[in-house]
């Protein structure tokens, strides 16, 4: 097989040419692709970090708020065994009934007070 002198310079052009874009275009982009890979990386890190905070600190406040419970429960008053008001609590009395013709007699005498009480004011 023969090989052209055409293809030679083509196989040598084509060298040259993967050597200038791969020094001038490919390197830049791959660096460039790296660094923000890593910057990503950084932030997913930094993300999950914050994330384990927040969760330690939600699990605190959780037990927190168990052991609240836990000494509320201990020394919160039993309502149910003794109520507050009884030793206030006094039985009422019954009352009778009071007819009508009582409440008008009580009416015309508080009527009859009440007026001689301004009538002594005033004199």
């Amino acid at each position: 097989m023969t090989l052209n002198a055409t293809v030679i310079v083509q196989i040598f052009h084509f060298i040259i040419a993967y050597f200038i874009i791969d020094r001038l275009f490919l390197s830049k982009a791959v660096a460039l692709i790296q660094k923000e890979k890593s910057e990503q990386e950084t932030l997913m890190r930094a993300i999950q970090k914050e994330r384990d905070a927040v969760a330690r600190k939600q699990h605190e406040k959780n037990l927190a708020w168990q052991e609240f419970q836990r000494q509320f429960q201990h020394t919160a008053p039993s309502l149910l065994e003794r109520p507050l008001y009884a030793q206030y609590e006094k039985k009422v009395p019954q009352c009778t009934k009071v007819t009508e013709h009582e409440i008008n007699e009580y009416v015309a005498r508080l009527q009859k007070l009440l007026m001689e009480k301004v009538i002594d004011d005033c004199t």
